[in-house]
């Protein structure tokens, strides 16, 4: 059975859509509150996306800061602690490395 059909892929949609904000939702977490290993919950998320957990995360809450930058939010600090990164200096280096621009070029294009 695919991991996106079943229950498992539903709870882990919610709870990371839950703790999306929080900076200390790590992978431990995750997997506690879907009862599973760390090794398991990776096998089964990398498998189904190809990213494996941290990366997956890491993902979420960069669609999360676009989705926030498109609403209006132009302050990349805040924007950093919004999408629940602890640094915005790290925030804007995953930002740059998956979408080619620093947060501030992107919010300056979209105005």
């Amino acid at each position: 059975m695919m991991l996106y059909r079943s229950h498992l892929w539903i709870n882990l949609i919610f709870i990371i859509s839950r703790n999306i904000k929080d900076p200390d939702f790590d992978v431990e977490a995750l997997a506690a509150c879907l009862h599973l290993s760390r090794s398991s919950l990776f096998r089964r998320i990398k498998a189904e996306t190809g990213y494996n957990i941290s990366e997956y995360l890491r993902e979420k809450r960069l669609v999360m800061a676009i989705e926030l930058i498109n609403s209006g939010q132009t302050n990349v600090e805040e924007l950093s602690l919004s999408c629940g990164f602890n640094s915005s200096s790290y925030f804007c280096k995953c930002f740059k490395a998956k979408y080619g621009v620093p947060p501030k070029e992107y919010i300056k294009s979209r105005n």
